[in-house]
């Protein structure tokens, strides 16, 4: 078995510098404000809307909003870090290779149950465990410290989207535009996405500089760019660059502002985004490691569906898509709003703004679809519709025909789009953090740091639960977790399970007080408990009781992203002299 190449850090260094030189010319460049696609057709219209002194440029007042706005989202997100939500699986197998490269300066994984431990991580592509490398070598491994890195791209994220908005003209008003922001980090299904270590928010991070590529005016450099970034959306993951291709064929056929030239250039640079990850992956012997997870994935839907019949097949399928976009309340609600405000203005609405609407609203609505047909749709692609929705919205809500004068409608949709989004903003985060709150009683992550430093040394081999993981990273230099096994998730018929040398490797678990019996049970050998429970607790009693909504507030605490435990430390019993006595 072909082991990873050690990844020594001068070499990701220069490769990351290299990014960011790439990155900065796209800022540096005079025409990067210029979006590749408008509202209204090239040549000018009755109904078109001439720029005007405040659409065209924002006014100092609004940098200073958006600049504040961004500021006090992201403190906002480091000082809730524990309160939403849980560590859960994702987050560990991200995040665990850029812990170990930092600790030892090997890129490598021991959390995966498809590939062997002490290999390079092929659970998904590398570049989002990459650009983290250096984010935790600086500031530590922690689970503030690993998260903060997706808030600071989830205000990148923000910023182009508030840039989008004003030079596409998709929202002509300040406030507007400081709403998309807010609406943006506030979303039910969004925030989940940025508040762990995900590669979403890269991925939202590379479609939306992909978006502006296209503006650049030298075709040399637009092409190469767009290429680029477009290679790039496979690297981050396969999703991201599915959607790209899904988002440009659409807008091709529905928008016409993307020539067959452009569909070429992106298809190429997947492709060759495609090919550079294969040699990649090659290179590191755990290619067909990747490719088992692809096609298991991707094959799924087809194999399990080919036993049963058509209406068997679809009507599982069909109740999985309705529940993925009624689950995310902040999408159904801006949806719902949208629909409304289409019923009271489609006849005010100029031809480009149909297409427009068309556009993202089959965005929208096709994504969940197409993802669940070819895989699964989960709900940390939420911002794949939320966002487009939420542009419909003020699509939708002010039409051109409607700026160019006031009246009782116009005032009553203003008010009802601004009801729209604080109703939504309002069930999303705040909602999840205020029912944590109510819910449970949570410990800070240095009192859980404190109790695991106290009895887990460097020379410890240890397993772990996921809402640990990264206390126990910090103190033991190998770490395993359920993902590692077979034996507590199946993801696929070649997963492996552990050996009997490495159950007898182990010095130390950190598991949940429930499961100490099945735990130590399935390691065999004598184990003693070392500390008494600590963590989190939970209570969701007296919100189950509510009427009529009591029972979802029950499901959603059962939820492994929601759900807060008691931890509780074993050791073998030949070690427990020992460890004491350290």
């Amino acid at each position: 078995m072909r082991t990873a190449h050690k990844l020594g850090k001068p070499r990701l260094e220069s490769i990351l510098n290299m990014a960011g030189r790439v990155i900065s010319r796209l800022v540096r460049s005079r025409q990067f404000l210029i979006c590749w696609t408008r509202l209204s057709d090239s040549a000018p219209t009755e109904q078109t809307v001439p720029p005007t002194a405040t659409g065209s440029c924002p006014s100092r007042a609004e940098w200073v909003w958006l600049l504040l706005l961004l500021a006090a989202f992201f403190i906002g997100n480091l000082l809730t870090c524990n309160l939403y939500p849980v560590v859960w699986c994702d987050e560990v197998t991200y995040s665990e290779p850029a812990l170990n490269w930092a600790k030892t300066g090997n890129f490598t994984t021991t959390v995966w149950e498809l590939q062997p431990a002490n290999t390079f991580p092929a659970a998904y592509p590398p570049l989002y465990a990459l650009a983290l490398c250096p984010w935790v070598k600086v500031w530590g491994g922690s689970v503030l410290a690993v998260r903060s890195f997706n808030y600071l791209l989830m205000a990148g994220v923000a910023f182009l989207l508030w840039l989008a908005c004003w030079r596409c003209r998709l929202v002509e008003s300040a406030w507007g535009r400081l709403f998309v922001v807010i609406s943006a980090h506030l979303g039910f299904g969004i925030s989940y996405a940025y508040r762990c270590a995900r590669p979403d928010v890269l991925g939202m991070l590379c479609l939306m500089l992909l978006l502006l590529a296209f503006s650049l005016p030298k075709a040399r450099h637009r092409i190469f760019l767009v290429a680029l970034l477009s290679a790039l959306t496979v690297w981050i993951g396969l999703q991201v660059a599915l959607f790209a291709a899904m988002v440009g064929a659409l807008a091709w056929l529905i928008l016409r502002r993307l020539t067959f030239k452009d569909l070429l250039v992106v298809a190429s640079g997947m492709t060759a985004g495609l090919a550079s990850l294969f040699l990649f992956l090659h290179w590191q012997g755990v290619l067909k490691y990747f490719l088992q997870l692809v096609f298991g994935i991707v094959g799924r839907p087809a194999t399990e569906s080919s036993k049963f019949t058509l209406l068997e097949r679809c009507r599982p399928l069909l109740e999985g898509i309705i529940a993925d976009n009624l689950g995310d309340f902040s999408a159904a609600i801006i949806f719902l709003g949208v629909g409304c405000a289409v019923v009271v203005n489609y006849r005010r609405f100029s031809p480009a703004e149909k297409r427009l609407l068309a556009f993202l609203l089959t965005v929208a609505m096709a994504v969940p679809v197409f993802f669940s047909f070819t895989g699964h749709f989960a709900f940390y692609y939420a911002y794949m519709k939320f966002i487009p929705q939420l542009l419909a919205l003020f699509v939708a809500c002010f039409p051109s025909e409607a700026r160019l004068v006031k009246c009782r409608r116009q005032t009553w949709l203003t008010r009802f789009c601004v009801t729209l989004l604080i109703a939504a903003a309002l069930v999303g985060l705040p909602l999840r953090l205020l029912v944590s709150c109510l819910g449970s009683k949570i410990v800070s992550r240095s009192e859980i740091q404190r109790a695991i430093a106290a009895q887990v040394s460097e020379t410890d081999i240890a397993f772990t639960d996921f809402a640990a993981f990264f206390e126990v990273k910090q103190r033991a230099r190998v770490v395993y977790d359920a993902w590692y096994s077979r034996a507590f998730f199946i993801q696929a018929d070649s997963a492996h399970d552990f050996s009997e040398d490495e159950k007898r490797s182990l010095t130390v678990l950190v598991i949940r007080a429930g499961e100490v019996e099945k735990l130590t049970n399935f390691f065999g050998g004598n184990w003693v408990a070392v500390t008494p429970p600590f963590g989190d607790t939970q209570d969701y009693g007296r919100l189950a009781r509510l009427p009529f909504i009591g029972g979802k507030f029950a499901s959603y605490a059962q939820q492994p992203q929601n759900e807060r435990c008691q931890f509780v430390i074993l050791r073998r019993a030949a070690d427990t002299k020992s460890a004491t006595e350290n």
